[in-house]
């Protein structure tokens, strides 16, 4: 499984080397980048995503079958509470995060308060260390200035 997984991201480095080269090549001869045109739309969920556009041998307006397959709108209250849920979710996962850095930072103060304040620091940048020594909860059963 290892081996499999190491292949398959020399595979993907490979690529992204190839398609660097073509499109310094495309961009050396024509001034421009070679690879399919895109933009960023929005599907019937309301989420972004990147379109990589083609040319279409029928003309958008009079293909039926692409213009089913592709709505790049939303509307209804439903896609709006879904939003509003995925917006929460999103925020709840880094609100989790954060307040598990720092529970960790915490911790560590409290179990070692000589600890360098500048490499917590360095390590956990989302966490506002002078208003944490203020804490109670930081402070142990010792005066440490007695040891």
């Amino acid at each position: 499984m290892l081996h499999l997984l190491q292949v398959n991201e020399s595979m993907k480095n490979l690529e992204d080397i190839v398609r660097e080269r073509n499109r310094a090549y495309h961009e050396l001869e024509t001034g421009e980048t070679g690879e399919r045109p895109g933009k960023l739309v929005t599907n019937q969920l309301g989420l972004k995503f990147y379109y990589r556009m083609f040319e279409h041998v029928i003309p958008k307006y009079a293909n039926r079958k692409w213009n089913e397959k592709h709505k790049f709108y939303y509307r209804g209250t439903a896609v709006h509470k879904f939003l509003r849920l995925y917006r929460e979710k999103l925020y709840n996962v880094k609100r989790k995060q954060r307040n598990r850095d720092r529970n960790e930072v915490m911790g560590l103060l409290k179990r070692y308060p000589n600890m360098d304040r500048a490499a917590i620091a360095e390590k956990y940048p989302s966490v506002d260390i002078d208003k944490l020594v203020k804490y109670d909860k930081i402070r142990g059963n010792y005066d440490s200035s007695k040891v």
